[in-house]
């Protein structure tokens, strides 16, 4: 008797720009991989620090928001927007992948687009993101996209990558 085929699906992720009506597919996502690792507090769990991810990163704020959609639902995210005292400092924030859809790649996505759209604008010289003590899958996406830890605190750590721009001087 043969042994049946296993066909492997090959499922498409698809990176894009975050839309108004995604809005509670994001806050779902950092709920669930937050309570995943056990952070998830009340402080932490509340609606309101995702209410204006327009505002907050789209509208003049120089960033951007990308989600991932792996068969029509939303299972990743990532933003980012000037740090608050440099503003030649892209921040990453909010870069989450559900649970169950961690270790396929989504995230790397995600934070690849997140980079392309950065190196598009000139004012940044570097990015940065924070991440906690438990999120040691992301360490590892990080240290492989070429993050390095700048700084070391309490709950976790900071994350830099230097943006490197081709020279727009002639050596004529």
């Amino acid at each position: 008797m043969q042994e049946p085929v296993t066909e492997r699906l090959s499922k498409q992720v698809i990176i894009r720009r975050f839309q108004p009506q995604d809005q509670d597919a994001v806050f779902n996502i950092y709920c669930r991989t937050l309570d995943k690792l056990g952070l998830l507090r009340p402080e932490r769990s509340n609606p309101k620090n995702f209410e204006d991810i327009q505002k907050t990163y789209l509208e003049g704020r120089n960033g951007d928001f990308f989600v991932g959609e792996l068969d029509g639902q939303i299972v990743a995210t990532g933003g980012y927007n000037p740090d608050e005292e440099h503003q030649d400092i892209a921040f990453i924030r909010r870069m989450y992948t559900l649970p169950d859809q961690q270790g396929q790649g989504i995230g790397e996505k995600i934070l690849k687009q997140l980079e392309e759209s950065i190196n598009g604008k000139l004012q940044y010289k570097k990015m940065q993101l924070f991440t906690t003590n438990e999120m040691v899958n992301a360490q590892k996406l990080y240290k492989k996209m070429g993050f390095a830890v700048a700084e070391k605190q309490t709950d976790g750590f900071i994350y830099e990558k230097i943006i490197e721009r081709p020279s727009t001087h002639s050596d004529l």
